[in-house]
Formats: C-alpha cells, structure tokens, sequence
C-alpha cells in the first residue's frame, strides 16, 4: 500500500455509469469534501483553549500558533457574568492568573459568544488586534 503526503488530498473512486457531468461533480465533490475534513482537523489541532475561575468570576484564553513556536492568545477575563478586559498577548508576555484547565475551543467560543458580543454592544473597548481573532467569532 503506497502512503500518501500529509495534506494531498484525493478524489474518492466515481461510478463509471454516471455520465460525464455527473462524474465531474462528484468528484468535485469528494475533493471538497476531503479539503473540509483536512481543515478540521489542522483547525482543531492548533487552537488551544483553558479557562480559570468560576462562571461568576474567572477568564479563558484561546490560544493560536503563529508560526514555528511562537503563539498569539485572545485573554477574556469577566466579573459577575460580565466581560471585564480582552487582551491580546503574544507568547512571551503570557501571565499566570491561575491554575487553567483545558477545555474544548468550540466550547468556550459557544460559552463566550454571548458574553463578547454583550460587551462590544455595552461600548466595551476592543484590543487592536483584535481582527485575527475574528472568524472565531
């Protein structure tokens, strides 16, 4: 069985008896289908998430690699259910607030959602920077 290179992605086999258009949009398709699956999972293994505190009083940091082994985290902190600060920090300037504990991104995006949007419709201030972190949100 040949191996194939991390990240080619290839066509899934098509019925012979469909006709010619057919065949090319399955292919499509299965080609698309394959650059999704290929997506997630680089997506899902890059980010990182942890959270501290309490629901009533704590924070989260979403974590995203740049490059090499340098990272940028997006830092939310709340006090009595309320987004209180959002920083940016780049790799060498991450402070200890606490013991964290590792959570799923796509959870903590769907817990802090809500929340982020609240403070940026109560006037809160958003950190330059911030678009990077945009298509979290």
């Amino acid at each position: 069985m040949q191996r194939q290179r991390p990240g080619i992605v290839k066509a899934a086999p098509v019925p012979a008896e469909l006709s010619e258009d057919e065949r090319g949009g399955a292919i499509v398709r299965s080609i698309l289908d394959e650059l999704d699956a290929l997506i997630s999972k680089q997506t899902a293994q890059q980010r990182v998430a942890f959270v501290w505190g309490t629901a009533e009083r704590g924070g989260a940091r979403l974590i995203d690699p740049l490059y090499e082994q340098d990272a940028e985290s997006l830092r939310i902190s709340w006090d009595s259910n309320e987004i209180n600060r959002i920083e940016i920090e780049s790799s060498d300037s991450r402070r200890f607030f606490g013991p964290e504990s590792p959570i799923e991104p796509t959870t903590l995006l769907d817990r802090l959602i809500p929340m982020v949007w609240a403070y940026i419709r109560d006037g809160g201030e958003l950190p330059p920077g911030i678009n990077r972190f945009a298509s979290l949100f």
